[in-house]
């Protein structure tokens, strides 16, 4: 990637940027380190701002954004650290003189537990309240997207999502210490159900918490990478039927995570699913083809990994000299050893 750290029109050193009024979108990385612009003024029309658009704009003092926006990508002000924002109720925010609080840019003091978003904020940017000492948040039904890893972290417990967020981003809620998870009704994206966040039309339970009950209606078909991830509130989980796929760090870090029974149509355990969690027996359902690498390591209560369905196991691919490895999973405590020490490393398939 290319960075001009000065912009200069006809042989001038341009401080104050005016974006054209028919530009609709500011790509990724568009004005990354122009360490020269001291003003920006966004026009009407502009709906998309890229990730890192104006990191490390060092000398940006004063901004204004369009109310058109719709899109408000990751670390667009990064590194900013001369800009001036709208302080209240605890947050900085970005916006125009009609509406200073579009964008919740982060919050003031960590160690407040205090968390009122505006009710005219649209956006909330990513890692805004990441590690911080809240306990409850309302997400206004202005608010239409929630960034990556917003709370990851914090000692968030009670979450109620507005009805017009259509976006939230991955790990937005990764918090330890979360109970209860309420949309609000109306939201056409996500709503909720047994103190879960489902996304509605594929069904994909975004975010779990210590209390989730998941529903078995068919509502839910898969669980989310990271879904309910080092939540130390959570004891035991029941896999409706209708889920087929666990992904990717799904249960990681439940440490009091004990007792898991895993539905007759499960496919797919993805990588680290239940890595580092508090399991001590479980027993893979015969619809289960599919075990992620390193998908139950670290797990040091875990003694006994029953198969339904003991034929076919192996390592995919060969080996140096052409041979497939299979695995005899006959015997429950040896199971246990190979997913935590011999093959934990592995992807696991069955033909």
């Amino acid at each position: 990637m290319t960075v001009a750290k000065n912009l200069y029109l006809n042989g001038e050193l341009l401080t104050d940027l005016i974006i054209p009024s028919d530009v609709t979108e500011i790509s990724d990385y568009a004005f990354y380190y122009c360490l020269n612009i001291k003003s920006l003024v966004i026009p009407e029309g502009v709906e998309t701002l890229g990730n890192s658009a104006f990191s490390l704009c060092g000398d940006l003092v004063d901004v204004s954004l369009p109310d058109s926006l719709m899109n408000f990508g990751s670390s667009v002000f990064s590194g900013c650290s001369n800009l001036k924002y709208t302080e209240t109720g605890n947050a900085k925010y970005l916006g125009n003189s009609g509406n200073p609080y579009l964008v919740l840019i982060s919050q003031i003091d960590k160690n407040h537990t205090l968390c009122k978003i505006n009710s005219a904020t649209r956006f909330i940017n990513g890692s805004a309240y990441s590690r911080s000492s809240i306990t409850s948040v309302t997400i206004p039904d202005s608010v239409i997207s929630i960034g990556s890893s917003v709370f990851e972290g914090s000692t968030l417990e009670y979450v109620t999502v507005g009805s017009g967020v259509k976006e939230i981003g991955w790990y937005a809620f990764h918090c330890r210490s979360l109970e209860s998870l309420k949309v609000a009704a109306g939201n056409s994206v996500y709503h909720s159900s047994g103190n879960c966040i489902i996304v509605t039309e594929t069904k994909e339970l975004l975010v779990g918490c210590g209390y989730s009950n998941i529903p078995s209606d068919g509502s839910v078909t898969s669980i989310a990478n990271g879904a309910f991830g080092a939540s130390t509130v959570l004891r035991s989980i029941r896999i409706p039927d209708t889920v087929t796929k666990i992904g990717d760090a799904a249960f990681w870090a439940c440490i009091y995570l004990s007792s898991v029974t895993l539905g007759s149509g499960l496919e797919y355990i993805d990588r680290q699913a239940f890595k580092a969690s508090g399991i001590r027996s479980i027993t893979i359902p015969a619809s289960v083809n599919y075990i992620g690498e390193s998908a139950f390591t670290d797990n040091d209560n875990l003694t006994s990994v029953k198969f339904e369905n003991t034929s076919g196991w192996r390592l995919p691919g060969t080996d140096m000299w052409g041979n497939i490895t299979y695995i005899n999973v006959s015997n429950p405590s040896q199971n246990a050893t190979y997913l935590l020490k011999t093959y934990n490393t592995s992807t696991w398939v069955r033909e």
